[in-house]
């Protein structure tokens, strides 16, 4: 299997994970656009933590092809000027056009952690759920959508985590449907559709940079097979009323 260490902002101690996650020290790593678009064997440089933390190392051990223009030169930015001004400019690049996304929504996992295909949402309307247990937001906004979700089965959501442990991520998943899927903790697939969507908060902002659309929560419909976005549901901005917009 290959070695992927990916953004350590998310993280909080060294250890492996079950997806083959290898955490370093807290702190962030650099931009998520040469996840997508490296095809050499170009490591990404180190972005400072947010408050002053350590540095976090990234090695990519089995290279994606490159996908378009902009993640492309994003990558050759990030890997050859070595600073965090350049990382950040990366992942803005790589978010902001020239961006395909050929793997749909990458793996996905039940509320026990078991992978489970996109077939289980076949015949359902899907959308991305992103949202941290830390955000203030966020915890008001979970109850309404789990009691939205109760009365609609035609209906799923994909939790797309902004939590920065694995504890934390397993606590609030915990407290999630218990038929909803959600993305691995850590996965490339977990930042690569943060990028795509442009949806993050901004405690994640050193790693994804300035350039979104909507931060936490926000609902994103989406084809699950392709990934392609349907519609946006800001829930940041309108809360639980964006419901009705599904």
């Amino acid at each position: 299997m290959a070695h992927l260490a990916f953004p350590a902002a998310l993280f909080a101690t060294r250890r492996p994970s079950r997806h083959g996650v290898v955490v370093t020290t807290a702190g962030i790593a650099a931009a998520v656009g040469a996840a997508v678009a490296l095809q050499s064997a170009a490591l990404w440089p180190a972005l400072a933590a947010p408050r002053g933390g350590a540095f976090a190392g990234v090695a990519l051990g089995s290279r994606r092809a490159a996908v378009g223009s902009a993640g492309a030169a994003a990558a050759a930015a990030a890997a050859g000027a070595g600073s965090p001004e350049a990382a950040s400019a990366a992942a803005a690049a790589a978010s902001s056009g020239g961006y395909s996304n050929p793997k749909g929504l990458g793996p996905l996992e039940d509320a026990v952690g078991r992978q489970v295909g996109v077939t289980a949402l076949t015949g359902k309307s899907v959308a991305l759920y992103f949202a941290g247990a830390w955000c203030p937001m966020c915890q008001a906004f979970t109850p309404k959508l789990k009691e939205f979700m109760g009365k609609h089965p035609e209906k799923a959501v994909v939790f797309v985590s902004s939590d920065f442990s694995e504890d934390a991520f397993a606590t609030h998943r915990a407290a999630l449907g218990a038929d909803w899927l959600s993305v691995p903790f850590g996965s490339e697939a977990l930042f690569r559709l943060k990028a795509q969507h442009r949806a993050w908060g901004m405690r994640e902002a050193s790693v994804f940079g300035g350039d979104r659309r909507s931060g936490l929560p926000t609902l994103v419909v989406v084809d699950p097979v392709t990934g392609d976005e349907l519609k946006l549901l800001d829930a940041e901005s309108k809360g639980p009323r964006v419901l009705g917009e599904w």
